[in-house]
């Protein structure tokens, strides 16, 4: 499905999750969608994807496309747009507050709660990870 559709991907999330509460088990969505930027500051994206291809997929931006709708159905507007820019301005900084202000965590959580039976290869690097910590202490 369109990833880049906020009102297909309720839909689907709707219900796929009603049929789960009535019993109907897990749904797998496939929600595609496009990475715009790069994927770490050392990364370079313009060496293996056109202008063109970065245009298609600016055109289908999600956060665009749902505004759009909304003003079609007349519920977006200018002063809703200010309240929303507010709020998520005073939502971020308070998140970041809390992430700064925050206990660390046990890393080896990271370690022993993704998977039921923690393989070899994980187990190795859950060594190496409180080693590097120890050293560090």
């Amino acid at each position: 499905m369109d990833g880049n559709d906020v009102l297909a991907c309720y839909a689907v999330t709707a219900e796929a999750a009603k049929r789960a509460r009535g019993g109907g088990g897990p749904t797998l969505i496939e929600a595609i969608t496009y990475r715009m930027g790069p994927h770490t500051t050392s990364d370079d994206p313009t060496r293996y994807r056109s202008d063109e291809e970065l245009d298609y997929w600016a055109a289908r931006d999600p956060i665009q496309r749902y505004r759009k709708y909304l003003q079609s159905a007349g519920v977006w507007s200018e002063r809703l747009e200010e309240r929303v820019a507010a709020k998520s301005k005073r939502l971020r900084a308070e998140l970041r507050e809390s992430v700064v202000d925050a206990d660390d965590f046990d890393i080896t959580d990271v370690f022993d709660t993704v998977y039921h039976d923690i393989t070899p290869d994980l187990l190795a690097q859950r060594e190496q990870v409180l080693a590097e910590i120890a050293k560090e202490a």
